[in-house]
């Protein structure tokens, strides 16, 4: 493979290898074809930033999460807690609070996820960052959206049922996997097709997580109320689930596959779109 970068444009060429025709998920797949403009890239960037951004702005649940029971059952209810001021004695609280469901958590207790899933960015981009060198930014991207979006359903659940360690597995450890993923496939993707201008294709990836962080800071009591959190929990996996899908060019593949098998894929897909909308 080769490439020659010529102003705003990066054309890349690849040799014919007489190897079977690769999945979708495939780096051969994202090869670049002549005359393709690299500032299209940014934008899809972006977009799997905005996704991602979200969990900068998860501190605007705490508060809500924390009255959780009181709210379901309209009587106050003491914290898992208890009277808790120490740090140790806060930390046997959370204990309690994992799978206690008759109190109350705390916003320590729930601070928790937050901590856990910013450890597992790092370490997950850490540990991932060579495979996804060799696999490409669209496999490590959809894993990214299933980790991240499973995580909040699970989440979801969590939240329904009051069980916090579900909560920290869900969005703390499995979602936390998935922005590790998340956040270093358009970055190192960036930095590829913009090895002049390196600094600013980073920053403008890294600005779709900070735009999600007041989005989502200023816009989710206003959905809370009309709805509820495990439903917040869910939307949010499916908006980002429909994002990355379509990032990754899923519905496309899924469009030429009915094109080659059905007789008339136009009535098909015009139909599809009926059912599923």
């Amino acid at each position: 493979m080769t490439g020659v970068h010529r102003g705003n444009e990066i054309m890349t060429f690849t040799g014919a290898t007489g190897a079977s025709p690769p999945s979708i998920l495939d780096r051969e797949r994202i090869i670049a074809k002549p005359g393709f403009n690299r500032w299209l890239v940014p934008p899809a960037a972006l977009a799997i930033h905005l996704c991602i951004g979200m969990a900068y702005g998860f501190s605007v649940f705490w508060l809500p999460l924390s009255r959780a029971v009181a709210t379901a059952t309209g009587t106050k209810v003491q914290t898992c807690a208890g009277d808790a001021t120490t740090f140790w004695e806060k930390t046997i609280g959370t204990l309690h609070a994992l799978t206690a469901t008759n109190c109350e958590w705390t916003q320590f207790d729930l601070g928790w996820m937050f901590t856990l899933f910013f450890v597992l960015l790092g370490s997950s981009a850490a540990l991932w960052g060579g495979w996804l060198e060799h696999a490409g930014p669209r496999k490590a991207g959809l894993y990214a959206a299933l980790c991240w979006c499973g995580g909040l359903m699970i989440s979801a659940l969590g939240v329904k049922t009051h069980q916090l360690w579900m909560l920290w597995v869900g969005s703390g450890i499995i979602g936390g996997v998935g922005l590790g993923l998340g956040y270093i496939s358009p970055v190192s993707t960036l930095i590829k097709w913009f090895p002049d201008r390196r600094g600013m294709a980073t920053g403008m990836a890294i600005m779709g997580a900070i735009l999600m962080m007041i989005i989502t800071g200023d816009s989710t009591g206003q959905v809370a109320a009309a709805v509820n959190w495990p439903t917040i929990f869910m939307l949010f996996g499916f908006f980002v689930m429909s994002a990355q899908l379509r990032l990754s060019g899923f519905y496309d593949y899924i469009a030429v596959g009915i094109s080659e098998r059905v007789s008339a894929p136009a009535s098909f897909l015009v139909f599809l779109i009926a059912v599923t909308a």
